[in-house]
C-alpha cells in the first residue's frame, strides 16, 4: 500500500528536496520498523510532486500552510468514502517553535506522526481490551501514548526525526516476560504512557480522553489535533457524527 505525500505548503516551493527527505525517513521508518514490529506488509510512504501521477488507490497526506483547526498541527481521518488522508499544517508547527526536521515538534514528527497511524489501523475501528473491572477499551493509535519522543533516521547523511511508535505488546495486559512496549524502550509497562502521551479510552459505552500527565491536558499538538470533526479521535468520540 502507498501513502502519497503531497505539498501544498508555500515553505517548501522550489524545495522539494526537503520533502523528500523527510518523506524518505517517513518511508524507512514504515518499511524498517513499523511494518516489521507490527507483523504488516509493506507500506511506502512516496513523495509526489504532481498530485495526477499518484495511484489511484494510494492514500494521501497533504503538506499544507495553516490549520484548519485552531492549533492544530496534523490529523488524520477519513473521507466521505471512507478513504483515510492525512493533513500536516507547516506554517502552524513551525509558528509553535518546531523545524522542518529536528525534535518531537518538527514537521517531519508531524508527517511521521500521521503516517504510521494510517497504517496502525486505516479503518479507524480497532479497540483493544484492558483488563479492568468495567471492560475499558483502548483506540489502537500507535503514535498517541508516546507522542512527544521522537528519534532520527539518516537521509543523505542529515538526521531526520520521526515519531516514537507503541508495539503490539502495549496493548497487551498480560505480556510476555521482557517485551519490549515502544520503539524508543521507554515504557515499561502497557497502557502507560508518556508524559506527553494520550490515549482514548472507552468504558461503559462512555468516552473519554487520557492524558500522559496533567500539564498535558492543555498541549496545543494534542488537543487541538483530536477536536477537528474531521480527526479519527473526534470520530471514535462521537461515532454518530458524519
Amino acid at each position: 500500500m502507498i501513502i502519497a505525500v503531497l505539498s501544498q505548503a508555500s515553505r517548501y516551493v522550489g524545495k522539494t528536496n526537503i520533502v523528500s527527505s523527510m518523506v524518505a525517513a517517513v518511508n524507512t521508518q514504515l518499511q524498517k520498523h513499523v511494518c516489521p514490529a507490527w507483523g504488516l506488509n509493506s507500506w511506502q510512504c512516496i513523495y509526489y510532486a504532481n498530485a495526477n501521477l499518484v495511484p489511484k488507490d494510494a492514500y494521501r497526506i497533504w503538506l499544507l500552510n495553516d490549520a484548519d483547526q485552531a492549533d492544530a498541527l496534523g490529523y488524520h481521518g477519513q473521507d466521505p468514502n471512507g478513504v483515510p488522508y492525512g493533513r500536516v499544517f507547516v506554517n502552524t508547527t513551525i509558528d509553535y517553535g518546531g523545524t522542518d526536521f529536528t525534535g518531537a515538534n518538527s514537521v517531519s514528527v508531524v508527517l511521521s506522526h500521521e503516517a504510521c497511524e494510517i497504517v496502525g489501523d486505516p479503518e479507524i475501528n480497532c479497540w483493544r481490551q484492558q483488563d479492568t473491572p468495567n471492560l475499558s477499551f483502548v483506540c489502537q493509535e500507535l503514535c498517541d501514548p508516546v507522542q512527544e519522543q521522537s528519534y532520527a533516521i539518516s537521509v543523505n547523511k542529515q538526521n531526520i526525526h520521526v515519531s516514537n511508535f507503541v508495539l503490539p505488546p502495549w496493548f497487551d495486559y498480560a505480556p510476555v516476560k521482557g517485551a519490549k512496549f515502544d520503539y524508543l524502550g521507554k515504557l515499561k509497562k502497557p497502557f502507560t504512557m508518556s508524559p506527553g502521551g494520550y490515549m482514548i479510552v472507552m468504558e461503559d459505552g462512555m468516552f473519554k480522553n487520557i492524558f500522559g500527565s496533567k500539564n498535558n491536558q492543555g498541549n496545543f499538538v494534542k488537543n487541538a489535533s483530536k477536536q477537528h470533526p474531521a480527526a479519527r479521535s473526534f470520530k471514535r468520540m462521537n461515532p454518530k457524527k458524519k
